[in-house]
């Protein structure tokens, strides 16, 4: 194991892999330009430095939705007196271009509660979605609302016990998200009703794009059950069941290979593969209660934490399921990655730089940015690093 203390990050430009809409230097929603890996292309422009420089620093309300970031605009939700914010950030100064409040609790139900979901940027407007089931759309430069819903009251779904908390998917016309059965989605133009699943328990993991059989598919990992759904129908091509204390099945699933998904929680429950005949295995190497992992070449990379447990960064060979390292330290933190190079930071605030490699820890760098409660994952764009805490500070950092 090797360690290098000192201020030193490597970090990275964001390359947009499927819409080119899309800037290949943004960050536009939880798990970057793909909407699902947390993980981008390293760059070739980064130059030496000394440190992460503050930028600016503001305060967005209480919460644990993380920053999206495009076309220069910073976008995040917080929480204040009862009222949820959607606030839009100039990226580079921090500067409030605009913001939108309306009623919603701020339910701290063993946490400080406000919003779970980060908002998605997609071209020029950014979608959001609030922890009692409200759904909005704006345009991104102004902040004029186009439309909203509630979809919780309109169907009648029922709230998840920490409220909804999946990040908005945007595929095709099509905006989903992971509540009712096995998701609900909506027409991104105008927010009316394109499918829904049913009234079951929502997961708190946000729907992740799939390729099934050559066809658009989604992947929702529900209360109960992982589900492959068909995206035009909202039709249930397969499922495996996988059960978690208080239907907490909050880390996102990872595609690993033909037909096969890899899927991690906390409350003693662990990690596992699963496929359309089967669980291939299950074991506790891997316990992700909130936050999921990353895959890089072979191996993935994850905040294994649960029960209020000290947490480790864990690697895995997810083919079967054995821990090839383990680092302590992390608490209940979050990691994205740049090329082979892991962000991981910890519940506390401190940001470390990790080499990716099944062959032991190899850290290269840290940080503390920082001070109170961080569970949400930080955010990447155009040599900027963004991240928040869940009393509402926000932080970017010149990383060139």
């Amino acid at each position: 194991m090797r360690i290098v203390t000192l201020c030193t990050l490597v970090l990275l430009s964001c390359c947009a892999l499927h819409a080119a809409s899309k800037s290949a230097d943004d960050w536009p929603n939880l798990r970057g330009p793909d909407s699902s890996t947390g993980v981008i292309p390293a760059a070739d422009w980064l130059k030496k430095w000394n440190g992460a420089k503050t930028v600016w620093e503001a305060q967005i309300g209480v919460g644990f939705s993380s920053i999206a970031i495009s076309q220069g605009i910073a976008v995040s939700m917080g929480n204040s007196n009862n009222q949820d914010s959607v606030i839009a950030l100039d990226a580079k100064t921090g500067t409030k271009i605009w913001s939108y409040e309306y009623p919603c609790q701020l339910d701290p139900n063993l946490y400080e509660g406000g919003p779970n979901a980060t908002p998605t940027i997609d071209g020029k407007v950014v979608y959001t979605f609030s922890k009692e089931g409200h759904v909005f759309c704006f345009e991104l430069k102004t902040g004029k609302k186009i439309w909203q819903r509630h979809i919780a009251q309109d169907h009648k779904l029922p709230k998840p016990r920490w409220g909804f908390s999946s990040s908005p998917l945007v595929m095709k016309n099509f905006l989903i998200l992971n509540a009712g059965t096995h998701g609900i989605a909506l027409d991104k133009r105008n927010g009316k009703t394109a499918w829904q699943s049913g009234k079951g328990t929502a997961g708190y993991a946000s729907v992740v794009p799939y390729t099934y059989k050559g066809k658009p598919s989604v992947l929702v990992f529900a209360g109960k059950e992982l589900y492959c759904v068909d995206a035009a129908s909202g039709k249930s091509i397969w499922k495996q069941g996988w059960r978690t204390n208080y239907d907490v099945n909050a880390a996102v699933p990872i595609p690993v290979g033909k037909d096969q998904v890899f899927v991690a929680s906390g409350y003693g429950v662990g990690c596992g593969l699963l496929a359309p005949s089967g669980r291939v295995y299950a074991n506790k190497n891997m316990q992700c209660q909130q936050n999921g992992g990353v895959l890089i070449g072979d191996h993935i990379y994850g905040i294994d934490a649960h029960n209020g447990n000290p947490g480790h960064l864990v690697c895995i060979d997810p083919k079967d399921g054995s821990k090839k390292w383990s680092q302590g330290g992390f608490g209940q933190g979050s990691v994205i990655a740049v090329g082979t190079k892991l962000l991981v930071l910890s519940d506390r605030g401190l940001l470390a730089m990790v080499e990716a490699t099944p062959t032991g820890y190899e850290e290269l760098g840290r940080q503390q940015i920082l001070k109170n409660k961080t569970w949400t994952q930080p955010a990447v764009a155009n040599g900027f690093l963004y991240a928040r805490d869940a009393k509402g500070h926000a932080i970017c950092l010149d990383i060139r």
